[in-house]
């Protein structure tokens, strides 16, 4: 299968791969090749990709995939190499958004999204460590 990964700023990744885990809006969605085509909305969490023996970790803020013919086309906000993550920032980022949510005025959609992203990279931060 080949995994493209894609975020406003660049290209994060275009490569050959053997299975991916992803981190839908609702749950985590495996993929293998031959896997039915379909279009997803991705949830903030961690991108496992698996060449062979070797696991490759990101965290992503969302966004959609594609998976169709064996590709699978991932367009996130934000996708960062599990070992570029700080797991001190990644806490002080959620409790920037705690305090943000809780003195802006913010539509309430909107303060949760801030939150769960922040929540989700803590939790992702966390585990590698």
């Amino acid at each position: 299968m080949q995994i493209i990964v894609v975020t406003p700023e660049k290209s994060v990744l275009d490569q050959q791969t053997d299975a991916v885990t992803l981190p839908m809006f609702d749950g985590e969605q495996g993929v293998l090749p031959g896997h039915t085509p379909f279009v997803g909305q991705l949830g903030p969490g961690e991108l496992r990709i698996g060449t062979g023996p070797t696991m490759q970790r990101y965290f992503i803020e969302g966004g959609f995939v594609q998976v169709s013919n064996n590709i699978i086309n991932i367009l996130t906000p934000k996708a960062l190499f599990a070992v570029d993550i700080d797991a001190d920032k990644a806490t002080r980022l959620l409790k920037e958004a705690e305090e943000l949510a809780a003195t802006n005025p913010l539509e309430r959609d909107a303060r949760t999204r801030t939150i769960e992203k922040a929540q989700s990279m803590t939790r992702f931060a966390n585990k590698k460590a």
